[in-house]
């Protein structure tokens, strides 16, 4: 399998940020990940696959080799204390920023508000998870019976989805979604901008 993430649509204006890749292009075998998936000790990390990610009562923790970062919605934390958000939430981050872990490469992308704004996705590319947090709204029946949907949750969410292949795995703020179960959000979402 081969997967490619082209990042040339975003400009990385973080401070911080080393040089983006035009393409960053992983391979991924099956058996890489099945030897990988049979060496990978229960820490609360997600099944089927053997990740750098794994949960945490502070957010979701993605560790690599020399370093780690913690996930939430709206901020992503270094291992130094160095938070990354989104200039509405009082971050320096415009569109998208990345780092190496050692071991697991990581993209921090703001694809547009979402419920709250300044929402924040993360590509774990080598391990093909999508860390989407709060733009996937939980109970589907409750979007439709929102009164004011932000017009910008649909297009952030359909950005993401752009993000995604059919065999990512997607992480939300309440757990691990299929693929479909994202989509179909994002359907409910535009029936309820769109009316």
């Amino acid at each position: 399998m081969r997967v490619t993430l082209a990042l040339s649509a975003f400009k990385c204006q973080f401070s911080a940020c080393p040089s983006i890749p035009r393409r960053l292009t992983c391979r991924l075998t099956l058996t890489r990940r099945a030897r990988l998936a049979s060496s990978a000790p229960d820490t609360g990390a997600y099944p089927d696959k053997v990740t750098h990610v794994k949960t945490d009562p502070d957010g979701v923790v993605i560790q690599g080799s020399d370093s780690f970062l913690t996930y939430t919605p709206r901020a992503v934390t270094l291992e130094d204390g160095t938070t990354i958000a989104h200039e509405s939430q009082g971050g320096q981050l415009s569109s998208v920023w990345a780092t190496d872990l050692g071991d697991c490469y990581v993209e921090v992308v703001y694809v547009g508000d979402g419920p709250h704004g300044g929402e924040l996705v993360v590509v774990v590319p080598a391990e093909d998870i999508i860390i989407v947090g709060d733009l996937y709204p939980g109970d589907l029946s409750v979007v439709e019976e929102l009164e004011n949907v932000p017009p910008t949750w649909p297009g952030a969410v359909d950005l993401a989805m752009g993000l995604t292949t059919t065999t990512t795995t997607v992480l939300t703020s309440l757990g691990q979604i299929t693929r479909e179960e994202f989509d179909d959000s994002h359907q409910r979402l535009l029936g309820a901008v769109n009316g």
